[in-house]
């Protein structure tokens, strides 16, 4: 029991007593100054006691009645009240409040409304899985839920569950066509659920509608310049990513990376060097160049992962010709959303991959946003990013985001 709790809220429910009854136990202040006019005029003789007697009880029936009656009759609503009034902060307390915070050692910081129902016996919080689950079988009940089917797929999208992610988004863009952050969000769903990740097609025609309402949103922006330089366009991913930073506020985190991405198609473009962005790029092997990731620009004493990988020789004669590579670096916990990835050809193994802030799909999502990182290789039979059972896979120990020696990664198990 905690008995500092209990003694606090006894002395506040004395106190609040101490307020409320003292006037209902004194009889009213203009009663007893009449009272003491009539004691005082029958004691100088100007009222005889017949008068005084009428008087009296013209004034109060209680005031006539004996006193010691009158102090009977009035303690009954006291003593009712004194008894109602700590029960009644107990049971809004137990109501309203968290008894669960009295035992020694309960964790209720982070409670919600929905605790408020769970056993008290230390039952774990939903995961994450069991949290979206939750969410999509709501959704099926509410589906006109703009803000319901954006948070569903923000979440599947965490997961890597990009085709569930694609779906969740399409019903919010089913519900606000004309939104902006609508459409970017599906644009790029479609593309992280695409087998080859360019932003193209649909996705390519969304992302043009919400620029053409919003010409600084910023996702928007990003994905734009992205789709240039997948395209092949430098000069238009340059322009663009420096509107974008145009539009960033001067201490924003993203600010390195995009100077990277910058300075990297400069180059590319062959025009001058952007005096706000990075030093020009350092090159990289073709096989470090992909489609779906941009190669190798880095800003000195940002994290850059050198990483050589090479797959067991029985699971390298079961590689097919269109089977892809993807090497990526991720959050030792928490959403598994990759933080720098590289798509390659797994026909080009073995080889070595460099991994920074340059190859990340977010600006919020970079390699230099993470002190530590789990870095892995997958060859995906079916083109897509998310680990399908028959896949080759080979995951690291948590490595330091800064890491200065190469990491050397086997792919040497089936993903069941």
């Amino acid at each position: 029991m905690n008995v500092g709790f209990w003694a606090i809220a006894v002395a506040m429910v004395l106190a609040a007593l101490a307020f409320v009854l003292p006037p209902l136990l004194r009889r009213p202040r203009q009663l007893d100054e009449r009272l003491a006019a009539l004691e005082q005029a029958r004691a100088a003789g100007v009222l005889d006691e017949a008068e005084y007697t009428t008087k009296r009880e013209a004034l109060s029936p209680a005031a006539s009645a004996p006193q010691s009656g009158a102090q009977s009759a009035s303690r009954w609503p006291v003593l009712v009240l004194a008894l109602l009034l700590p029960l009644a902060a107990w049971l809004l307390y137990d109501h309203v409040g968290e008894p669960r915070a009295l035992q020694p050692g309960a964790d209720v910081a982070n409670a919600g409304p929905a605790d408020a129902a769970a056993p008290a016996d230390g039952a774990a919080a939903p995961t994450l899985e069991e949290a979206t689950s939750g969410l999509a079988e709501r959704m099926r009940e509410t589906p006109d839920d703009l803000g319901g089917w954006m948070l569903l797929g923000r979440a599947y999208k965490s997961m890597q569950r990009f085709a569930d992610a694609r779906e969740a988004l399409a019903n919010a863009h089913r519900i606000a066509p004309d939104d902006a952050d609508v459409a970017v969000e599906y644009a790029e769903a479609l593309t992280l659920a695409s087998n080859s990740r360019r932003i193209e097609g649909e996705a390519a025609a969304l992302l043009d509608r919400a620029l053409a309402q919003q010409p600084t949103h910023e996702r928007g922006l990003w994905l734009k310049g992205i789709q240039a330089y997948q395209a092949g366009d430098f000069a238009a991913a340059a322009e663009t990513w420096e509107r974008l930073r145009g539009s960033l506020p001067a201490n924003a985190d993203v600010h390195a990376s995009l100077a990277e991405r910058i300075a990297d198609a400069r180059a590319r473009a062959q025009l001058p060097a952007d005096a706000a962005s990075a030093s020009p790029p350092t090159s990289l092997a073709p096989a470090q160049a992909d489609s779906a990731g941009t190669p190798g620009a880095r800003t000195e004493g940002a994290p850059r992962l050198l990483v050589e990988v090479d797959i067991a020789p029985d699971l390298k004669a079961k590689l097919e010709p269109n089977d892809v590579l993807y090497v990526f670096a991720r959050a030792p916990a928490g959403p598994r959303m990759p933080v720098a990835i590289q798509r390659l050809a797994a026909s080009a193994l073995p080889l070595t991959v460099t991994l920074d802030d340059s190859t990340s799909m977010l600006p919020q999502m970079t390699l230099s946003s993470l002190p530590e990182v789990v870095v892995g290789a997958r060859v995906s039979h079916s083109g897509q990013a998310v680990p399908q059972p028959g896949d080759f896979e080979v995951l690291s120990a948590p490595v330091r985001s800064n890491r200065r020696e190469p990491l050397r990664l086997l792919i040497d198990r089936v993903v069941e």
